[in-house]
């Protein structure tokens, strides 16, 4: 049987280590910190602009949202500024979106504050947090971190979801406030209570941690499950994780397999790439280096450093038809947007090149 040697990028650059002895807790945790940090950049920077419906039009042509469907952007634009004349908060900010997106007008981000603002001090939540947004970007305002976070903090205290989350991030990350793991909590539980499946998989890993509140891994479980469940590939990720660490449950590869699955068929590269260490190791899985090389190609192909050095050195020990083989299954795959990762032959016993 082939045992394969991995640099131990994951704990240390100085020793080899067989794969077994990395735990995949350790191992995820090195993911989850690179993961966290572009998840808090996109978090509150790649934010969609938010709307709100409009209701009471007499009829559908009044209705400056269907129209704006329908793909008439102009049509909606002048029903929008003739109801923003009129003080409609509601209005007032889907005008700032429309300027700020540059649809049926050029972009103007002048224009859009001021569209944002005449709502915001309405108390519209949309444009408060879409306000928000325009000083955390710098976006027709300076970049104020201070302004952004007392605009997200008036929308999240009305009870949106999308703020409240953007502040979770704020303060567990020191975004412009120092470090508060407490009101990281606080803020994303509200949000997760109303569903928002990113504050579900952020407070779970509050309670992985032990941080801003007593270490527990079935809390954990509950939040990162209920995001699972409703498609978040993060959560998926980390609940997969979970089962192969035990952590909370009885360790089960294949439920760990399960979700990590979910998650690469969404295109995760963290999860393909951990798909592809239980393909080595027959965790979960029928031991399969063409399958792994497969998924650590895919989630190479993404960025994933680790899984192309794994790739790599799978290469060394297969055929080169095997490769051939894998390369082929890897293309579709990713020509399918992950639908067809897996190869006819994928429980074949594998040989290997000497």
């Amino acid at each position: 049987m082939v045992r394969l040697m991995f640099c131990a990028w994951i704990t240390s650059k100085r020793s080899r280590i067989p794969w077994e002895r990395i735990t995949f807790a350790n191992f995820l945790n090195r993911i989850d910190r690179a993961a966290f940090r572009a998840l808090l950049m996109a978090s509150v920077i790649v934010v969609s602009f938010l709307s709100a419906p409009h209701t009471g039009f007499s009829t559908q042509l009044e209705n400056p949202q269907l129209a704006h469907n329908g793909g008439d952007d102009e049509r909606a634009l002048r029903l929008l500024r003739k109801l923003a004349d009129q003080g409609d908060a509601s209005a007032q900010s889907d005008l700032g979106i429309m300027y700020a997106e540059g649809k049926g007008v050029v972009r103007d981000f002048k224009q859009a504050i001021k569209w944002f603002r005449l709502a915001a001090l309405r108390e519209n939540a949309n444009a408060q947090f879409n306000l928000a947004l325009m000083y955390e970007h710098g976006n027709g305002v300076p970049q104020d971190f201070k302004e952004a976070i007392k605009w997200f903090q008036l929308a999240a205290k009305r009870g949106l979801a999308e703020a409240q989350f953007n502040l979770g991030v704020v303060y567990e990350a020191a975004i412009g406030v120092p470090q508060d793991f407490e009101q990281a909590l606080s803020w994303y539980r509200l949000a997760a209570i109303q569903g928002h499946t990113d504050a579900q998989n952020n407070l779970a890993g509050l309670y992985r941690s032990g941080r801003g509140v007593s270490q527990d891994y079935l809390e954990a479980i509950k939040w990162y499950r209920s995001a699972a469940e409703r498609g978040n590939a993060n959560a998926q990720t980390n609940l997969g994780a979970m089962y192969c660490d035990g952590q909370g449950v009885d360790p089960d590869f294949k439920e760990c397999a399960k979700w990590y699955r979910l998650a690469a068929e969404q295109g995760k590269a963290s999860a393909q790439l951990l798909l592809g260490a239980l393909y080595v190791e027959g965790n979960g899985v029928a031991r399969d280096y063409i399958q792994a090389h497969v998924w650590w190609s895919v989630a190479a192909a993404r960025g994933e450093a680790t899984a192309s050095k794994g790739r790599d050195e799978l290469s060394e020990i297969l055929t080169k038809e095997q490769v051939d083989e894998a390369q082929a299954i890897a293309k579709k795959c990713l020509n399918s947007n992950y639908k067809q990762c897996e190869g006819s032959n994928s429980q074949k016993v594998i040989k290997t090149a000497h």
